[in-house]
C-alpha cells in the first residue's frame, strides 16, 4: 500500500495562533522510510495600537528550524566569494552550494517577517552567523554547527519533524568531514569505538526491542558491504576496499555489544538474495538503506543507553556519527536519510531485511522503532 504525507505540525502551528498575516509557503513531500511533508510558514510581523511593531512568538520546532535554516544560509553566504587557496574545495563548493540550498529550503526557508522596507524600531529574527573567510573555517563551522543541530534535533516533539532536522544537520557535519578532508584538516568527533566504555550496560523494553531490528540490519549491510567494494588486490587493496573493511568491522562491533546485553539474536544467514530481490543492488543502495535505518534510531530512541540521558552520549547517536563520517567518503545528497518527492515510496513487493523501512498505512511501522 503507497504510503500516505502528513502535514508538518509546524505550519500546522503557525495557522493556529490566529494571526492572519501568517501562511504556509514551501512545503516539502518527503520520504525517508516513512514520506513526510515538512513545512515552514512565513509569519508577518504585526503591529500592536500600543506598542508598535512585533514579532509572532515562535514554537520550539518553528525556532529550532530556523536555527538550522540560519546555520546554511550562512554557508551559502560563505560561498558567495569563497577563498581561493584550494582547488579542490572550489570544485566542491557548487555541490556544497546545493546541498544547502537543500536543507534550507526543506524547512521553509530563511523567516523574513517585515514585507519590503523593515518599519523603524521593529524587532529582527536572530542574525544568520558571519560567513566563514577560509575553507578551513566553512569545514570547521560545517562540523560544529550540525553536530549542535543533530543534538537539538532530538528535543524536537513530533517524530516527523525530528527527522527532517536530523537529516539535515546529518548532512552539513557529511559535507563539512568532506571538506575538511580536502583542505586538509584533521577532525575529531567522538565515535562508538572511543566513547563505548561509557554507554549504559541496561536498557529499557522499547530499546531492547528497537536494537532486536537494528542489529540484523547492521549484520547485513555488513555482509553487503564486502560485495561492492572487494575488488582485485595485486596491487594492494583500493581505498574503497580499505574503507568497506572498516566499516564491516565497526557493524559488526556495535552488533556484538549489543547482543553481549543480551539482545535477541534475529540475524540471517545470508542478505544477499532477499536484498537483491528489493531493486537496489549497489553499495549506494546499501548505503542509503542503512543510514535511513541508522536515523530512524536516533530519531526514535536518541538517548539510547547514554548513561546520563545525554544525547550527546547516547548509542544511536554514536553510530549516526559513524555512519556520517561514511557519507563524507561515499558522498550523499543534501539531506541523507529522507528524499524529497511528489510520489510516496512504495512498499517493496518481496521479501528483505530492509521492510521494515517503509511506511505502511500512513503509520511508521518500524517493527520495534517506533513507541
Amino acid at each position: 500500500m503507497p504510503a500516505k504525507s502528513h502535514e508538518s505540525p509546524a505550519a500546522a502551528n503557525f495557522e493556529d495562533r490566529g494571526n492572519k498575516a501568517c501562511r504556509t509557503r514551501n512545503l516539502a513531500y518527503l520520504t525517508a522510510i516513512l514520506p513526510i511533508t515538512v513545512g515552514l510558514t512565513g509569519c508577518a510581523g504585526i503591529y500592536l495600537e500600543q506598542d508598535g511593531p512585533v514579532l509572532p512568538e515562535l514554537t520550539k520546532t518553528e525556532a529550532t528550524f530556523q536555527e538550522l535554516v540560519r546555520n546554511d544560509t550562512s554557508v551559502l553566504n560563505s560561498l558567495a566569494a569563497p577563498a581561493a587557496d584550494c582547488k579542490a574545495c572550489t570544485d566542491f563548493a557548487q555541490t556544497l552550494k546545493e546541498h544547502s540550498s537543500e536543507r534550507a529550503n526543506l524547512l521553509g526557508g530563511l523567516w523574513e517577517p517585515w514585507e519590503g522596507e523593515t518599519p523603524e524600531g521593529a524587532p529582527l529574527p536572530e542574525p544568520v552567523p558571519e560567513a566563514s573567510a577560509t575553507w578551513a573555517e566553512l569545514a570547521t563551522f560545517l562540523i560544529e554547527s550540525g553536530n549542535k543541530d543533530l543534538i537539538a534535533a532530538a528535543t524536537i516533539e513530533e517524530e516527523h519533524d525530528r527527522l527532517a532536522a536530523a537529516s539535515v544537520a546529518s548532512g552539513r557535519i557529511a559535507d563539512g568531514l568532506h571538506l575538511a578532508k580536502l583542505a586538509n584538516l584533521e577532525v575529531e568527533l567522538p565515535s562508538f569505538a572511543t566513547k563505548r566504555a561509557n554507554l549504559a550496560t541496561k536498557m529499557s523494553g522499547k530499546e531492547m526491542q528497537a536494537l532486536t531490528v537494528a542489529v540484523p540490519i547492521w549484520d547485513c549491510a555488513a555482509q553487503l558491504i564486502p560485495l561492492y567494494t572487494a575488488a582485485d588486490d595485486t596491487n594492494g587493496a583500493s581505498a574503497t576496499e580499505l574503507r568497506g573493511r572498516q566499516q564491516v568491522e565497526d557493524l559488526l562491533r556495535v552488533s556484538a555489544f549489543a547482543l553481549s546485553l543480551g539482545v535477541p539474536d534475529e540475524r540471517t544467514t545470508s542478505c544477499i538474495t532477499t536484498f537483491e530481490n528489493s531493486g537496489t543492488t549497489s553499495l549506494q543502495g546499501v548505503e542509503e538503506e542503512l543510514f535511513a535505518a541508522n536515523l530512524d534510531l536516533f530519531v526514535e530512541h536518541p538517548q539510547l543507553m547514554s548513561e546520563t540521558d545525554d544525547v550527546a552520549s547516547s548509542l544511536s547517536y554514536l553510530v549516526l556519527l559513524d555512519h556520517i563520517r561514511v557519507l563524507a567518503e561515499v558522498g550523499s545528497d543534501g539531506t541523507p536519510g529522507v528524499q524529497i518527492s511528489d510520489v510516496p515510496r512504495p512498499e517493496p513487493t518481496e521479501p528483505t531485511q530492509f521492510a521494515p523501512f517503509y511506511n505502511k498505512d500512513g503509520k511508521p511501522d518500524y517493527q520495534g522503532f517506533s513507541s
